[in-house]
Parts: C-alpha cells; structure tokens; sequence
C-alpha cells in the first residue's frame, strides 16, 4: 500500500521525446477482524462437543472465510480440523459460529484459546499451508476441561464400605446417609474445588440433591 511515481518517456521516429509523470495509490485491502470469542457450554468434558462463537467486524463486502480454531494447554495444542467451517462473512459486525469437539484423550486444565478466519485460496474446503490468515485473536484462560458435563450419568465408584460423602455446598454440611458403589445420579452443576477435591452437584437417583467429590464418581 502506498503511493507510487513513475515517469513515461516516448520517442517517435525523428528522435523528438516527450514525457510525462503519473501517480498511483493503490489501498490497503479492507480485512475482517476478530474482536471476541467465547465457548458454551464451558466447563465441560473430554468428548464434548462446544460451541466457539467469533464476534466479527468485516469493514468490507460480504466474503467466505473458514472458521479455525485450536485450544492449548502448555506448550500442546488440540484442534477439530473436521469442524473448521465455512461461512460468508456479513458486511460489518455479527456473529458467526462453529462446532469444536474436545478429543477424549484431553487433559483435564484450563486452555487458552486461538480463533482464527482464513481464505481458502485453494478452494479444497479446509485449512492448510496453501491458504491465507486474515485475522487471528487468542484468548487465555478461555475453557475450562473437566471430568464431567452438566446433563452426564454418574455411579459412585471404588467407595467399598465407606460410602461417597453428599453435603449440601461445596464446603458444607453432609447430608447424610452416604452414597456406596453403584448408586447413580446425573450432574447438576460444577466443579467447585475445596478442601482438596473438585465436587460436583448430583441429582441422585433416589431425587436427593447433593454435592460430591469426583473423586468417587465415573460417568455411566
């Protein structure tokens, strides 16, 4: 981008020259921009599937662009190169959406997040070396993978005879009697962390509703 002067000479059959100085402008290209990104449901699971929602601002004309997106914890990157979408951009902000599943082999931690919207110069539908980044936005601390998803199945697990612990908060009194192996129940809400455990909300079986360390629980 930039302006540019050149000048032109010509000279005819009889040696006579003349010339004349041009110049030129050429624009910066209007790219999109990425100003936000957030995940839903978050926290949740290895094996699950989330939401990744990519706030834009596209200050020029209505363009496709393929959705990617990668998560990191450390120095190791996941990504769903399956799920990288593409969509055509509106002309100034909106909203644009895609699908991330978490691989099942995820380490349970907080990730920070890397969005990006890519022109498929190619035309093959996916994102590779021979397509062009146009905007690029990381986000820290931005999913939180854990051992359970609200909705999931659970049993209480490896207990023997001392029984799983219910309490009605986090930190707070037990609701007793105890829960023991095989007992089943579906989580509510959490994790919350306290006295050395991450404990989740369980509806049980039995309609009794409680908070468990996970410790003691597996999906069903």
């Amino acid at each position: 981008a930039g302006t540019y002067t050149f000048t032109v000479q010509v000279r005819d059959s009889q040696g006579r020259t003349d010339s004349r100085q041009f110049s030129i402008t050429i624009a910066q290209a209007s790219l999109p921009g990425i100003t936000g990104a957030s995940i839903s449901p978050n926290p949740a699971s290895p094996g699950r599937a989330v939401t990744i929602s990519y706030q834009v601002n596209n200050p020029g004309p209505s363009r496709p662009v393929l959705l990617g997106a990668t998560v990191w914890l450390g120095g190791t990157p996941l990504s769903d190169p399956a799920n990288d979408r593409l969509v055509t951009l509106a002309s100034g902000a909106s909203t644009v959406t895609r699908t991330f599943v978490i691989p099942t082999t995820a380490a349970l931690g907080t990730y920070d997040l890397d969005v990006s919207l890519v022109e498929d110069l190619n035309n093959n539908g996916r994102i590779d070396s021979g397509d062009r980044n146009l905007a690029r936005k990381t986000s820290t601390g931005a999913l939180r993978v854990v051992k359970f998803s609200v909705g999931d199945r659970v049993q209480v697990f490896n207990t023997f005879s001392a029984g799983l612990i219910v309490r009605e908060t986090p930190c707070g009194t037990r609701l007793p009697p105890n829960k023991f192996d095989g007992e089943t129940g579906v989580i509510l809400e959490g994790p919350v962390f306290c006295d050395g455990h991450n404990r989740w909300r369980v509806r049980w079986s039995d309609g009794r509703i409680g908070w468990s360390a996970e410790t003691f629980l597996r999906r069903y």
